[in-house]
């Protein structure tokens, strides 16, 4: 028999936590929520300016890889599925209500019949249909497939031997039902979470991978996209016909401002240019002598880490990556270039994440060791004092975005210290995009710091950044192979009854390989932090919402 779920059921009963990532341009991170000051009566009007160092790449929500480009496109695209901001459970938003087979693997969404696109055309099921076919075309050059890769018939549409996908089926015009070929955990909270419907009306016979659709976006949400002049600004005004709030948000328009330096942002912050900004933890004490700005920090599902490219050796020997991460004190980063805001990381699981493993340590800082692991490597010091290898000197080039002042201490401290140890590394600083382009397109990189936005659930994340099968066309861009990860993050997306318990010992285990063999240093947690002039009320960041998931209740005082 069905099960329907309500939204209250959800509101009060257990589910497990998930979603996909998303590359960070700036670093998520760690303590809870700070209480502004007293509320007053929302009203409508004004503007918000949020200003931040990285443009959007793309705002279409199936294309999209990066934060910058999400902060945009959440705002104009409403989700099947919302996230508790306050618990991380899904709950009903496009689709108002479910049903789940007894066997676990037919899902029933009824959509909210009053929806309209920012072109007054209605919203239907047919849309979602669309957009989860776009999702699995061959031709669409999307990192989100595995996310609908159980859907019945989803294999042979992305082979591209499927006009359409077997287990997606419309109903009526509000109904529709996806049947999967076995039990994936986090399809909910993950994977129609994540699902943001695209306007059949306006993409059908395009080409979505590069349709002008994706930098003027229509979509369902409570703002909708006016201009976007790149790498200055992006405007949103506010959607009057929101389908969930009569007259929709109280702010009349939101600008996402481009300021390319992180101490121009808090320099417009104090003179009021920007309303709201992350702010990095050494100008934590200047912002709050500001009377006019308050600060908000928070605990976040993310870290910033040092990536290693297993497919450039001798970065493919598990005892030079545990060498170059034993030879960076990551410890004093976390005192010392974040003043205390944040913790070092032991695996991929931030603290906030139920699946966090608390027995594994981080990495300690050891550079004897770390000579000694080289030298089992078979390297040894050359006349310089560079270790080698049959003539080689182990040299390695590291990127990281431009802008992002820790990114770049934390470059510089990494270039010392793996010196003392005989390793030459040269810093190259980028912008944004072209950091992404390096990243996810030509992959031509020794080393990377970057960071990482995760979702509630672990699994997709897991499976998308680490299995070998996302090696290629995936974000597992430092092709990290290990058969056992692979078989374990599989097993972990699939635990009959999806008990959250033996799913999180799967992730423990998972956690516990990768710390002998490392794609990565993990690096830190870093509390977000974040300076909101006093005038705009409402802002009340979330483990699991993040900054803006209310930002339609924001309002600008008189």
């Amino acid at each position: 028999m069905a099960r329907q779920l309500s939204r209250r059921e959800f509101l009060a009963g257990a589910a497990g936590l998930g979603a996909a990532a998303v590359l960070g341009a700036c670093a998520p991170g760690a303590p809870a929520p700070q209480p502004g000051p007293a509320e007053l009566k929302p009203s409508y009007g004004g503007t918000v300016i949020y200003g931040t160092f990285a443009d959007a790449q793309v705002l279409n929500p199936i294309l999209s890889t990066d934060v910058p480009s999400s902060e945009i496109i959440a705002r104009v695209f409403d989700s099947v599925v919302d996230i508790d901001p306050n618990n991380g459970q899904p709950i009903p938003n496009l689709a108002e209500r479910w049903q789940i087979s007894s066997d676990g693997l037919t899902y029933t969404f009824y959509f909210n019949k009053n929806v309209k696109w920012h072109d007054g055309k209605p919203f239907t099921a047919h849309d979602v249909k669309f957009t989860i076919e776009a999702i699995l075309d061959p031709k669409t050059q999307t990192v989100r497939k595995n996310l609908f890769e159980l859907v019945k018939g989803a294999k042979d549409r992305i082979a591209g031997k499927a006009a359409e996908t077997e287990g997606v089926k419309v109903v009526d015009d509000y109904t529709l039902q996806i049947t999967l070929t076995e039990t994936y955990c986090p399809f909910l909270v993950s994977s129609m979470s994540f699902l943001r419907p695209l306007p059949r009306h306006l993409l059908e016979g395009k080409d979505i991978n590069t349709d002008e659709f994706n930098r003027r976006p229509v979509g369902t949400g409570p703002f909708k996209f006016k201009e976007w002049v790149k790498d200055d600004h992006i405007t949103l005004v506010r959607n009057e016909n929101w389908w969930k709030r009569s007259g929709g948000p109280y702010i009349d328009e939101f600008i996402r401002k481009v300021v390319k330096d992180a101490t121009v942002v808090v320099a417009q912050l104090k003179t009021g240019e920007v309303d709201i900004g992350g702010i990095e933890p050494k100008d934590l004490a200047e912002i709050q002598r500001e009377a006019h700005l308050d600060v908000r920090k928070y605990l976040g599902l993310g870290y910033t880490y040092i990536g290693y490219n297993l497919a450039r050796p001798p970065l493919d020997d598990r005892r030079v990556r545990l060498a170059l991460t034993h030879a960076v004190d990551m410890k004093s980063v976390v005192e010392k270039v974040l003043l205390g805001e944040g913790v070092q990381m032991a695996g991929h699981m931030p603290p906030a994440s139920w699946a966090y493993n608390p027995n594994i340590k981080p990495p300690e800082y050891n550079p004897q060791r770390a000579r000694q692991l080289l030298e089992q490597a078979g390297f040894k010091p050359g006349p310089d004092g560079i270790m080698q290898r049959d003539g080689k000197p182990l040299k390695f080039t590291l990127y990281t975005n431009s802008g992002n002042k820790v990114r770049e201490q934390v470059a510089t401290i990494a270039k010392d210290q793996w010196k003392q140890i005989g390793v030459d590394v040269d810093i190259q600083f980028q912008e944004w995009n072209a950091f992404l382009d390096r990243l996810n397109k030509t992959r031509d990189f020794d080393m990377v710091i970057v960071g990482w936005s995760l979702g509630v659930d672990p699994g997709p994340a897991f499976k998308s950044i680490f299995h070998s099968g996302e090696i290629e066309g995936g974000f597992n861009f430092v092709s990290y192979r290990n058969p056992e990860v692979d078989r374990l993050i599989e097993e972990g997306l699939r635990v009959p009854g999806c008990d959250q318990e033996k799913r999180k010992q799967i992730y423990w285990r998972v956690q516990e390989i990768m710390a002998e063999d490392p794609p990565y240093n993990f690096g830190f947690a870093a509390n977000t932090i974040i300076a909101v002039n006093r005038r705009v009320q409402g802002v009340n960041p979330t483990v699991f919402g993040g900054t803006f998931y209310n930002i339609h209740d924001w309002y600008v005082t008189k």
